[in-house]
């Protein structure tokens, strides 16, 4: 006779899980051939409406913010070349007012 079980050691299932960091993402966008995952996360009420961060495949994190005056985005992008300057902002603000999870700068 023939047992699947040995001594001492139950038998264990293999289960696929996705890792834990992309777990916490619900949501891929491409932007300019990069692929970023974004989950709203949160944020200080008093400062800004509502919050994403949008991570690529490398690790590089950005987070853009939405405010009453518009939203801002740390990337070296925005800080240097749209903030103040170009009102639909860079390309991580684009995307997310697209969708509609941002509402573009205010006039």
């Amino acid at each position: 006779m023939t047992s699947s079980m040995t001594l001492g050691r139950p038998v264990e299932k293999t289960v696929r899980r996705r890792p834990a960091a992309l777990a916490r993402f619900g949501m891929v966008l491409a932007i300019n051939g990069g692929r970023y995952r974004v989950r709203p996360i949160p944020c200080d009420r008093t400062a800004a409406s509502r919050c994403f961060e949008l991570r690529k495949e490398d690790e590089t994190t950005y987070h853009v913010s939405q405010h009453v005056h518009g939203p801002e985005c740390d990337c070296p992008d925005f800080i240097f070349h749209r903030a103040g300057i170009d009102p639909a902002g860079c390309k991580h603000i684009k995307a997310l007012a697209a969708y509609g999870m941002v509402e573009p700068t205010r006039n």
